[in-house]
């Protein structure tokens, strides 16, 4: 039974015959009841199953990572919702053979501004080292957070670092922990302001691999 609120001309709560009603981020929203599908799905549809279920095998293990980077989002969409957006893109290939497009990752989207004249020197490919100009722009601030992922290819492991170092300090070292088997990884950085609230479009650094 749907209950009304704010009288009749209100929001309603709950089920109404085919249509369900709730509250999302103080919004009143309606949706349809799922219709119970019992025909076998054409090619397309599985198609788009895959695609969305690899998103989601994708996604799933960076659901903390996500709920911080993606924080900025969350007055108009979880932040998980956010991440799913911005990644849309990155399934490649023909069903039934996607991939993971490492190189259209994203880890963050917003307006702080992003490290200057950012370097990488993976010299050597265990322990890299990044560094930029510890000047900064008057919209950012020297305690800003440098934050960072590593991603192994076709592997579920991964490193990250929400609070690496700040932005004044200039330089950062990552060392890379190959799982088993693996000699890909690929390098994502971003910033974020030291209270969470902002943050800066992330950048893929490119993939270092062993000999």
């Amino acid at each position: 039974m749907a209950q009304a609120k704010n009288g009749i001309n209100g929001g309603f709560s709950g089920k109404a015959g085919s249509v369900i009603g709730y509250t999302v981020r103080g919004k009143q929203v309606m949706r349809s009841v799922p219709r119970k599908i019992t025909k076998n799905p054409s090619e397309k549809q599985l198609a788009a199953r895959a695609r969305f279920g690899l998103l989601q095998q994708w996604r799933s293990p960076l659901t903390s990572f996500f709920a911080i980077t993606f924080k900025n989002h969350t007055h108009e969409r979880s932040a998980q919702n956010a991440a799913h957006h911005f990644n849309s893109g990155i399934v490649k290939g023909e069903y039934p053979n996607y991939v993971i497009d490492y190189s259209s990752i994203v880890i963050s989207s917003g307006n702080l501004p992003f490290l200057t004249n950012l370097q990488l020197d993976a010299s050597d490919k265990q322990n890299v080292n990044l560094a930029w100009e510890a000047s900064y722009e008057s919209d950012a601030a020297a305690n800003d957070l440098v934050a960072y992922l590593i991603l192994y290819d076709q592997h579920d492991y991964f490193d990250g670092n929400l609070n690496a170092v700040e932005r004044g300090a200039g330089n950062c070292k990552l060392t890379l922990n190959y799982p088993e088997g693996c000699k890909t990884a690929h390098i994502y950085v971003t910033v974020l302001s030291n209270d969470r609230e902002r943050a800066a479009n992330s950048a893929y650094l490119g993939k270092i691999e062993l000999p």
